[in-house]
C-alpha cells in the first residue's frame, strides 16, 4: 500500500513541502545527494531536477524529498513516479545569490544533504554610491526602504536617514474621479505583504499584448554610469576590437516601436542626427553629474494594487 503526503509549512519568504511516500522497504545502499546550481529570473518559475546528478541506490527506494529555497525562493516538490523540484524567486529585487539545501530519505532510513545554489539574474536594483552618499534605487520606482532602509550618508556609517520613497501621482478626469497611482510600501490596501501590490512596474508603456514576465527580465534593470565611463567610450569607440562596458552598449535610447514603445526612450548624443542610438559611431548616453541611475517604470503594466 502506499500512502502519500503533503505537508505545507509557509514561513518568511519561502515555502517549504515535503512528499512521503510509504512503500515496501528495502536495503539500505550507499545514498549520496550532491550539490545543484540553479539559474533563476524573478518571476519565472524553473523545473530543475535535483537528484539528476546523485546517487541513488537501485536496492533501495526514495521516501521523502525535503527542499528549502532559502530567503525569497519558494520551493516546491511534487511525487509522480519522479520527484520534480520547482523553484521560484516571486519578487525582484530579493538579491543575487542566495543558498538553500535539500534531504532525500530512503526507505531504508538512509539520508543524504546537500546544498542549492541559486543564482539568480536580478539587475532591478543598483546604488548610487559616489561621494559620501549610498542609495539604493529600483527599476520600478520605490526606493530604499527594501534593502534595509539604504539611504546612507555617510557612506559606511549605517546612518539612514530616509526609510522609504515614491513617486505619487494622480489627476481628476472630466467627471471629476480621481484616477492615481501612489505606493507606500505595496502592501495593498491592508498590511500584507509588502512588495506584493505594485502601483508602478519596470520597463515603458506598450501595447498591452506584449507585457509578459519575459519583457520584464528586460526592463526590471536599473542602467549605472559614471561619467568616466562616458569620457573613456569617447576615447575608444572608434578602435578596432574595441567593446563599449555593457551600460553604454544597452543603453535603451530606442524603443521597440513595433511593441507600441516609445521611438525614443533614454536620452543619447546622437552624432549622425538620425535617431538611431548606435555606439559603435560614437553615440553615448548623455546623462548629468559624475554618476547617473536610469530606469523607466510605468502604472500600465498592471493594475493599481496598492492605491
Amino acid at each position: 500500500m502506499k500512502i502519500l503526503l503533503l505537508d505545507f509549512k509557509k514561513g518568511f519568504g519561502l515555502f517549504f513541502l515535503s512528499v512521503l511516500c510509504v512503500q515496501t522497504f528495502s536495503q539500505k545502499g550507499n545514498l549520496k545527494a550532491v550539490n545543484d546550481t540553479i539559474d533563476l529570473y524573478p518571476g519565472i518559475t524553473v523545473v530543475y531536477d535535483i537528484l539528476a546528478n546523485d546517487t541513488i541506490p537501485a536496492n533501495d527506494s526514495i521516501r521523502s524529498v525535503q527542499a528549502t529555497g532559502g530567503l525569497f525562493i519558494r520551493a516546491q516538490i511534487t511525487h509522480n513516479k519522479t520527484w520534480e523540484c520547482s523553484f521560484t524567486v516571486p519578487w525582484w529585487g530579493c538579491g543575487k545569490e542566495m543558498i538553500g539545501r535539500y534531504q532525500i530519505q530512503m526507505m531504508s532510513l538512509d539520508t543524504s544533504t546537500a546544498l542549492l545554489f541559486f543564482r539568480i539574474h536580478d539587475n532591478s536594483y543598483s546604488y548610487l554610491d559616489i561621494n559620501n552618499v549610498k542609495a539604493r534605487f529600483n527599476s520600478s520606482g520605490l526606493h530604499f526602504s527594501y534593502d534595509n532602509c539604504i539611504f546612507e550618508i555617510p557612506r559606511g556609517s549605517g546612518k539612514t536617514s530616509v526609510f522609504s520613497n515614491s513617486l505619487w501621482i494622480g489627476g481628476l478626469d472630466e467627471q471629476d474621479s480621481l484616477h492615481l497611482a501612489g505606493e507606500r510600501y505595496r502592501q495593498g490596501p491592508g498590511t500584507g505583504i509588502p512588495w506584493d501590490h505594485p502601483d508602478f512596474y519596470s520597463g515603458p508603456v506598450m501595447d498591452s499584448v506584449y507585457y509578459s514576465i519575459y519583457q520584464d527580465t528586460v526592463w526590471n534593470y536599473v542602467w549605472n554610469l559614471k561619467k568616466s565611463d562616458i569620457e573613456y567610450h569617447l576615447l575608444h569607440y572608434w578602435e578596432t576590437g574595441y567593446v563599449p562596458i555593457h551600460d553604454i552598449l544597452t543603453w535603451p535610447g530606442n524603443g521597440n516601436e513595433a511593441l507600441g514603445q516609445a521611438a525614443k526612450l533614454a536620452p543619447f548624443f546622437d552624432g549622425n542626427n538620425n535617431g538611431v542610438y548606435e555606439p559603435y559611431y560614437g553615440d553615448y548616453p548623455e546623462i548629468r553629474g559624475d554618476q547617473c541611475l536610469f530606469f523607466i517604470f510605468n502604472d500600465d503594466r498592471g493594475p493599481h494594487l496598492e492605491s
